[in-house]
């Protein structure tokens, strides 16, 4: 399969490390903004205008990949612990929680970390945007 963002992945050496990257077959939660179909809802941090605060946008593999979570509790936990933090959550990474299926033909994955999160390479016949759905405003919870 081809990565869809294979043409920045090609600048980084072993980007996605596929020694350290498996296909997920389950349900996965992500931050998004109150439209599902709102187009940055699905795009990688890289690929978002540069508020995201990387000094160089394209100077993580990761950057490239998108943040999701394993549960729905480690993802509003996740949330509610960095908006304390972080004054523009909101605007930056969304305010709505979307739930959604996430299969081998999607892409790969890294190891969540123990708040749940991971990082999804997403291959690029891959569209979240018709997978997912919004379940809980978590900006205004």
């Amino acid at each position: 399969m081809i990565f869809k963002y294979k043409l920045h992945l090609e600048g980084f050496d072993d980007c996605p490390p596929l020694s350290k990257v498996s296909p997920l077959e389950g349900v996965s939660y992500r931050f998004v903004y109150h439209v599902i179909s709102d187009p940055k809802n699905f795009l990688p941090p890289a690929s978002k205008p540069p508020e995201r605060g990387f000094v160089q946008r394209d100077a993580c593999c990761g950057s490239h990949a998108l943040s999701m979570f394993t549960t729905k509790a480690k993802a509003c936990k996740w949330y509610k612990e960095k908006k304390g933090l972080w004054r523009h959550i909101g605007v930056t990474i969304g305010t709505h929680l979307a739930e959604g299926p996430v299969a081998p033909p999607d892409g790969v994955a890294t190891a969540p970390s123990k708040s749940g999160h991971f990082d999804f390479f997403e291959f690029d016949i891959c569209d979240f945007s018709k997978k997912f759905a919004i379940i809980e405003d978590v900006h205004n919870a």
